[in-house]
C-alpha cells in the first residue's frame, strides 16, 4: 500500500492525467484504496515517507486518494508513455510540441563546427486551439473578443516576455540547470486576467548554456521562434486562427504588440550595449552615460548626460534608426577592421548580430518595446536603494530602522497581501544596514510601500536638517509614483501626463536631496514609462511572470542529468497548465466553494426563501484581487463607500454575496487615511461592489485604514 501511494504522490505530482487522455484510458480505471487502519496510525506510516514530499502535497495527495481511488498503472513508463500522447496530440494547426533547430556552436575546441540541436517547444497555436477548450479560459477569451475584436484590421497585441530562471542552488558555481524562459499572451486580455500565471503560455525553456552557444544568443533564439506565431502556413496577423468557444466561432488576428522583460532581458533581445554601455538607453539616441563625459566635450549640445529630466531634449530611436544602424554595422562588418566595428558599435549603443531578431518583419523593436516597472523600482531598484540611504539618515534622527519597526508592527495586511510587518525586525535590519538598501522582495516591497508613506507623513516629522526633509519629501513621492503603477495594474484609470508628472516631481526632488552620485540607469528608464503606457495604453509588471517561473523550478529542481531536459521540461509544463486551465478560471468569483455548513445555509435561506444550491468559501476573487474572510474592505454602495470586516462569503444559485460588519466613519486622518469605529452591523452585499482589500491599524474599537 505504501508503495502504491508514493508512486501516485508523484504521479499526482507531476502528472495531471485528467487532460491527457480519455475516461477509457487504463489510468482511468480506479480500484478503491484500501484504509489504514487507525487516524494516528496510519498517519504516522506516511510521515515516515522514504521520498520527501511536503506536508501539504501529502494532504493533498491523500484527499484525491480517497475522493477517486488509485489508477491501476502508474509505473513511471507508464507516466512517460502518457506524457508522449499528449506531446504528440494532433490539432489543426499542428502538433501540441513543435520541434524548432538551433544551430549551435561547438565547444570552446571546436568553436566553428555548428551543431543543429532539436528543440522542443510549446507551438502556440496548437496550445492555445487545445486551452479554448477548458471552459474557464474559454469564457475569459470570449469575454475579451466581446470587448475588442480581433480582426485583421484592428488585430490583437501579442505580448512577449523572456526572463532567466535559476533553480536550485543560485550560488552554485556551475549551475547547469540555468533555464532562459519565453512566455507569451495578449494584451487584450486586460489587467485581471494578465494577474493569472493561466494567461501566460510558455513557449520555450532552454538551459543558458545551450543559449550562449547561438550565434547572437537570446536574439538568435526569439528569431528562430518568431515562425511559430508569423510562419509561411500559419501567419497569426495575416491569416488569424480560428477558436470554438463554447460553440461559436471566431477568428483571432494578432501582431507582435509588446516585448516586456527587465532591462538584462532586453539588453539580450536587441542585441543593444545596455545599461553599462556608452549610450545605456536602447529608447533614446542622444542619451550617454554620465561616466563617459561625452556630453561634457559635445560642442553641438546634442548629447544629453542619463541624469537629464527635459525629456524634450532627449532624440527617440524609431524603428527605421535601429534598421539604419544595423545596416551600419553590416557595412562597417564588410569593410571595416574588428577594432574598428567595435568602435562603431560602442558608439552607436549595439552589436553586429546577422542573426539578430530585429531583422524579422514583424519584429518592430521600438514599437513594441516596454520595460518592467518592477524591476525599475522593486527589484534592487530605485525603491530599494532610495529608503536604504533614507533609513540611514533616519537613524541619525533618532527615526531609522527600530521606528519604524515598531510602528510596521501596529499594521495588519490583508491575507492576499502577505504581511510586511516584520521586513524591519533585528536580522532583517541588519541586512538593510549592512547593503545600505531596503533588502526586500518585490511584493514584500510593494506591500510595505503604503506603511512606510504613512510612517514619513505621521512619524518623521518636527525639526529636521533640511537635507533629511528633502530625502523625506523623496522617498514620499516614490511611493505615490508606486502607488499610480499599482493602480494602472490594477485597470483604474490613470492618465500618463499623471504618471509623467509624478515621476518627473519624485526624480527632481531626488537630485536636490542627492545629488546624482547615486543615480542609476534605471532612474531614466523610470522616465520612459508615461510614453510607454501613452503608446500601448497600460503597462504589464512582472510579478505574474516571478510566480510563474516558481512552476519551472518545480520540474528542473532535481533535474541533474541534463540529456533531453527541455523536452522533459516542455512537456511536464504544457501538461500542468493544461491542467490548470481546467481547474481555475482567471475571471472572478468564489475560491474553492463548498457547500455551506448547516447554520449559514439556513441563515441565507430565512433572507432568500428561494434560495437553491448554497455554497460558501474562504475568498473571492474580483478584478484581480482577492478578498479573503475577516479582512478589512471597502464596498461601493448606493450610499457610498463604506468599510467593514468580512465576515463570509456565499453563493445562493448564480449570485455572490458577502456579510459585512460595517464600521463608523470617524473622519479623515490624513488623504490617503481615516479613521472608523468598531461596531456590529451586518450586512449583506453583493460581492461586486467590493473595491478594495485594505492595510488596517487596530486599538481597542478605533480602527484607522490606509486607501491603496
Amino acid at each position: 500500500m505504501y508503495i502504491y501511494l508514493y508512486v501516485y504522490i508523484h504521479l499526482c505530482m507531476y502528472l495531471p492525467i485528467s487532460l491527457v487522455s480519455p475516461e477509457s484510458h487504463y489510468l482511468f480505471k480506479m480500484k478503491r484504496p484500501c484504509v489504514a487502519s487507525g487516524t494516528a496510525d496510519g498517519v504516522k506510516r506516511f510521515m515516515g515517507k522514504r521520498a520527501h514530499v511536503t506536508a501539504s502535497g501529502m494532504a493533498s495527495v491523500l484527499e484525491e486518494v480517497r475522493q477517486s481511488g488509485l489508477p491501476e498503472a502508474f509505473s513511471r513508463r507508464t507516466q512517460y508513455r502518457v506524457r508522449q500522447e499528449l506531446a504528440t496530440t494532433d490539432t489543426d494547426y499542428g502538433p501540441l510540441i513543435a520541434v524548432v533547430k538551433l544551430p549551435l556552436k561547438g565547444t570552446s575546441s571546436d568553436s566553428n563546427n555548428i551543431i543543429h540541436m532539436d528543440l522542443h517547444v510549446q507551438a502556440p497555436l496548437p496550445m492555445l486551439l487545445t486551452a479554448c477548450k477548458q471552459g474557464p479560459f474559454a469564457t475569459m477569451l470570449g469575454e475579451a473578443l466581446a470587448r475588442k475584436s480581433a480582426n485583421r484590421a484592428q488585430p490583437w497585441n501579442l505580448v512577449l516576455y523572456s526572463d532567466e530562471v535559476t533553480p536550485g542552488n543560485a550560488l552554485k558555481p556551475d549551475n547547469r540547470r540555468k533555464i532562459q524562459c519565453v512566455y507569451w499572451s495578449f494584451l487584450e486580455l486586460g489587467a485581471a486576467a494578465l494577474c493569472h500565471t493561466e494567461s501566460w503560455f510558455l513557449i520555450a525553456a532552454v538551459r543558458s548554456s545551450l543559449v550562449t552557444r547561438l550565434d547572437g544568443g537570446m536574439s538568435h533564439l526569439f528569431k528562430v521562434l518568431m515562425p511559430l506565431f508569423f510562419g509561411t502556413s500559419h501567419h497569426l496577423t495575416n491569416s488569424g486562427m480560428s477558436l470554438l468557444l463554447h460553440g461559436q466561432h471566431h477568428v483571432l488576428h494578432a501582431k507582435l504588440g509588446v516585448m516586456v522583460s527587465d532591462e538584462a532581458a532586453l539588453k539580450a533581445v536587441l542585441q543593444a550595449k545596455g545599461a553599462a554601455g556608452m549610450k545605456p538607453c536602447v529608447c533614446c539616441m542622444n542619451v550617454v552615460s554620465k561616466s563617459s563625459q561625452l556630453h561634457v566635450h559635445d560642442a553641438s549640445n546634442y548629447l544629453e548626460p542619463m541624469t537629464s529630466l527635459d525629456v524634450n531634449k532627449w532624440i527617440p530611436q524609431t524603428d527605421e534608426s535601429v534598421m539604419h544602424i544595423l545596416q551600419k554595422l553590416k557595412t562597417a562588418d564588410r569593410d571595416e577592421t574588428r577594432e574598428q566595428l567595435a568602435q562603431m558599435e560602442k558608439i552607436l549603443g549595439f552589436n553586429h548580430c546577422i542573426h539578430n531578431v530585429i531583422h524579422v518583419p514583424e519584429f518592430l523593436p521600438m514599437t513594441i518595446v516596454m520595460w518592467d516597472w518592477m524591476h525599475i523600482y522593486l527589484v534592487n531598484g530605485i525603491f530599494n536603494h532610495e529608503i536604504g540611504i533614507l533609513m540611514k539618515a533616519l537613524r541619525a534622527q533618532k527615526a531609522g530602522w527600530e521606528l519604524l519597526n515598531d510602528y510596521m508592527a501596529l499594521w495588519t495586511w490583508p491575507r492576499a497581501t502577505g504581511s510586511a510587518a516584520t521586513l524591519c525586525d533585528g536580522k532583517r535590519a541588519k541586512s538593510h544596514i549592512e547593503a545600505n538598501s531596503f533588502k526586500v522582495s518585490a511584493s514584500e516591497g510593494l506591500s510595505a510601500c503604503p506603511v512606510l508613506a504613512k510612517y514619513l507623513h505621521d512619524v518623521v516629522t518636527g525639526a529636521l536638517p533640511d537635507a533629511v526633509i528633502l530625502a523625506v519629501t523623496s522617498a514620499r513621492m516614490l511611493c505615490a509614483v508606486i502607488r499610480l503603477l499599482q493602480m494602472i495594474n490594477r485597470n483604474v484609470a490613470v492618465q500618463p501626463v499623471e504618471l509623467r508628472a509624478a515621476i518627473i516631481s519624485h526624480l527632481r526632488c531626488y537630485q536636490d536631496a542627492y545629488g546624482t552620485d547615486g543615480w542609476v540607469p534605471k532612474h531614466h528608464y523610470s522616465l520612459h514609462l508615461p510614453k510607454m503606457l501613452a503608446d500601448h495604453g497600460t503597462l504589464i509588471s512582472c510579478f505574474t511572470h516571478e510566480r510563474k517561473h516558481k512552476v519551472i523550478k518545480r520540474y528542473t529542481q532535481y533535474h541533474e542529468n541534463t540529456t533531453a531536459l527541455e523536452k522533459g521540461i516542455i512537456e511536464e509544463i504544457t501538461m500542468h497548465h493544461l491542467h490548470g486551465l481546467d481547474e481555475s478560471s482567471p475571471s472572478q468569483g468564489l475560491v474553492s466553494p463548498v457547500a455551506a455548513p448547516a447554520k449559514l445555509d439556513a441563515f441565507m435561506r430565512v433572507h432568500q426563501p428561494e434560495a437553491g444550491t448554497v455554497r460558501s468559501a474562504n475568498a473571492f476573487l474580483r478584478s484581480g484581487c482577492t478578498f479573503s474572510r475577516e479582512d478589512v474592505v471597502a464596498v461601493m454602495t448606493s450610499q457610498g463607500l463604506v468599510v467593514g470586516e468580512v465576515c463570509f462569503f456565499a453563493s445562493v444559485d448564480d449570485e455572490v454575496l458577502v456579510c459585512i460588519s460595517v464600521w463608523e466613519h470617524q473622519g479623515a486622518t490624513s488623504d490617503r487615511s481615516a479613521r472608523y469605529r468598531v461596531q456590529a452591523d451586518p450586512r449583506l452585499f453583493d460581492a461586486s461592489c467590493l473595491r478594495e482589500a485594505l492595510i488596517y491599524s487596530r486599538a481597542l474599537d478605533e480602527v484607522t485604514v490606509i486607501w491603496p
